[in-house]
């Protein structure tokens, strides 16, 4: 299993304000895709490329197909590019990638990342022929492209040249160190999930970034069961904050919890949730609660192994997460889900996780 992944970066001058923190982007992304690599034993090679270089509007190319363990964390960051060849920089990483020997080989992905906090500067007539060229090779299958652009002004600008990208592949950041932060995170999540995908057969994906903002009411009218009349939603107030789950649903319901029947609501990253967990989600709007295996997918999450998730871009939705601890600890101002259909009776003696 091999795949060939392209990081293009925004080295111009507009990024020098933020060039500490980009540098540390950097260098987290490729920490989480070495430890993929060694963790599920895949055999990642990277390119690094550049979005202008020294004080010259042209493609840098810092590293080349070159094996991921081999590369070193970033010690500085130059912003001086007097450009953004944005679309010039996305030809050269996908000309790399094709020349390499096994381009054909079917068992071998392409993952190609570009990041910038601007508009394309150079090669703006080459925009429409980017996106033909895209579109063939995701048709394959097995090739993938995501663009971190700028909140707002990003999404236009890749309409503007004609780049409809594909899913959930496009990250909107701010441009703010707390912009890079968050738009960091979110990367080592994705990377983590694709790199897990890969090992379950997964070659190209166009949900890399795990949300629900584009999934409708009808969307899950057609994939899940409406459990609504199955459940019941207690309110976690200040009082309650950092009360045991157990404790709090037996004194709200005034009898014995069944074990797995509680869900808490996710209101901050969770770092471990495995995959025999149940996931609900219910709609704000009109409060019907869905649940069933697909629950998952809608979130782009493998459906094994421990993933991390996150509650970033869940738009109109909340997600419940089904607790196996009796332990966990319930947050004020969020919700519990109480599902005693799911649950089983605790056997006597103390209660355990």
């Amino acid at each position: 299993m091999k795949t060939y992944l392209s990081l293009i970066t925004d080295n111009s001058g507009s990024m020098r304000h933020l060039a500490h923190v980009a540098m540390q982007d950097f260098n987290e992304q490729l920490a989480t895709i070495q430890g993929a690599a060694k963790n599920t034993n895949q055999d990642i090679i990277a390119s690094h490329l550049t979005i202008g270089v020294g004080h010259r509007a042209i493609v840098g190319r810092e590293i080349v197909n070159s094996n991921v363990q081999v590369l070193k964390p970033l010690t500085h960051y130059p912003a001086d590019a007097c450009g953004t060849p944005m679309i010039d920089a996305a030809f050269e990483a996908i000309k790399l990638m094709e020349s390499v020997p096994d381009a054909n080989d079917p068992e071998v992905s392409f993952l190609l990342m570009l990041t910038t906090d601007g508009q394309e500067t150079e090669s703006r007539s080459r925009g429409r022929e980017l996106a033909a060229k895209m579109k063939q090779l995701i048709a394959t299958d097995r090739w993938t492209f995501v663009f971190r652009v700028p909140a707002k002004s990003g999404p236009r600008e890749l309409a503007t040249l004609g780049l409809a990208i594909p899913g959930i592949n496009v990250y909107e950041w701010e441009l703010s160190q707390k912009g890079v932060v968050q738009s960091t995170q979110a990367n080592v999540e994705a990377f983590t999930e694709y790199f897990t995908g890969r090992t379950q057969g997964m070659k190209s994906t166009t949900k890399f970034y795990a949300n629900l903002q584009d999934v409708s009411f009808e969307d899950l009218q057609k994939q899940l069961v409406d459990i609504s009349s199955e459940v019941q939603f207690f309110d976690v107030t200040s009082a309650d904050d950092q009360s045991m789950i157990r404790p709090f649903v037996e004194k709200t319901i005034g009898q014995p919890m069944a074990r797995g029947a509680a869900f808490y609501q996710l209101n901050r990253t969770e770092p471990k949730v495995q995959a025999n967990k149940r996931i609900a989600i219910r709609d704000k709007t009109t409060g019907t609660v869905f649940a069933g295996d697909a629950a998952r997918q809608m979130l782009a999450l493998p459906t094994i192994g421990t993933v991390r998730l996150a509650p970033d871009e869940l738009g109109d939705y909340a997600v419940f997460i089904q607790s196996t601890s009796v332990n966990r600890t319930l947050d004020a101002g969020t919700q519990l889900m109480y599902w005693p259909d799911v649950g089983v009776a605790f056997k006597e003696g103390p209660s355990a996780k």
